[in-house]
């Protein structure tokens, strides 16, 4: 397939291939700058580095400010996935039994908004509705873990409904003839067969609560500064290499994250399809 597609584009490939080319420079050059200054033993960010040293690790992880952030941010993270996985696992099981139609398509576009709106005024919107519902939340983690499991909620929610997808319905109601209930259908068939693509959406969803930046500007607790909000402040009072070596253990974490969750997302897609009938199975049956 692959030489075919090569026989079909010819010479008009070779734009496409100096563009992805140039895509994969510019996202990964900060890194390439990031990384070494990390390994600085210079006070500030140099490029090229003038020493090699790994002082800069050992200090964020001796600092309380950093490691207390590290586990505000791994808390709140945890929940608001959890929250999110258990939202997105069920609408999209919902969805399943839902008729196709055009209420179908607005309840699929609802799901997908989260990732649309500005998450600034999305934050000003949370803070409002606790400041007349519930003013005594403000100073929790609640409204900031809510928010989070909102925007996070859509990532879960595709990647489940990708995964059912692929699941044959025959399956579904050849236990309705048997005599199980839709209780028993989702707990005995369905939920094992995308089970690999739950716990991807949960790792996805866990890395975007993780990473963002945006919410805990507005929402965190007065007296708890998450990893966003201390890389801010710490960026603003000056730009030492702790910095560029907090980042490199962030990043290095989230590509290991995001790699672990693409694999089971293709596990749970590579299961699902394999429960599917063949057309010779179909012909003799």
């Amino acid at each position: 397939m692959t030489r075919e597609l090569r026989a079909s584009l010819g010479l008009g490939r070779l734009p496409f291939i100096v563009l992805g080319l140039l895509t994969a420079v510019f996202l990964l050059l900060p890194l390439l700058i990031i990384v070494p200054t990390s390994w600085s033993e210079s006070q500030f960010v140099e490029f090229p580095p003038p020493g090699f040293s790994l002082q800069w690790y050992e200090q964020a992880f001796q600092d309380p400010a950093w490691t207390d952030a590290i586990r505000t941010s791994l808390g709140i993270s945890l929940w608001a996935s959890l929250i999110a996985t258990v939202m997105g696992t069920a609408a999209a099981l919902g969805m399943r039994r839902l008729a196709a139609g055009r209420a179908a398509r607005v309840a699929r576009s609802l799901f997908i908004l989260p990732l649309a709106i500005p998450y600034v005024a999305y934050a000003l919107g949370v803070y409002n509705i606790f400041d007349r519902v519930a003013v005594d939340l403000l100073d929790s983690r609640y409204p900031l873990i809510l928010s989070q499991s909102m925007i996070s909620f859509p990532l879960v929610y595709v990647v489940v409904s990708g995964a059912i997808a692929g699941i044959d319905p025959r399956l579904g109601r050849a236990a309705a003839t048997l005599g199980a209930r839709w209780p028993t259908i989702v707990w005995k068939i369905e939920l094992p067969l995308i089970r690999a693509a739950i716990f991807g959406g949960w790792i996805f969803a866990f890395a975007l609560c993780f990473d963002e930046a945006t919410l805990p500007l507005f929402l965190a607790p007065v007296t708890e500064t998450t990893l966003a909000q201390q890389l801010f402040s710490s960026a603003q009072d000056t730009a030492e290499p702790t910095l560029s070596a907090v980042s490199t253990v962030i990043t290095t974490a989230a590509i290991i994250v995001m790699t672990i969750g693409s694999l089971f997302v293709a596990r749970a897609a590579a299961r699902a399809s394999a429960v599917k009938t063949t057309p010779e199975e179909e012909a003799s049956a």
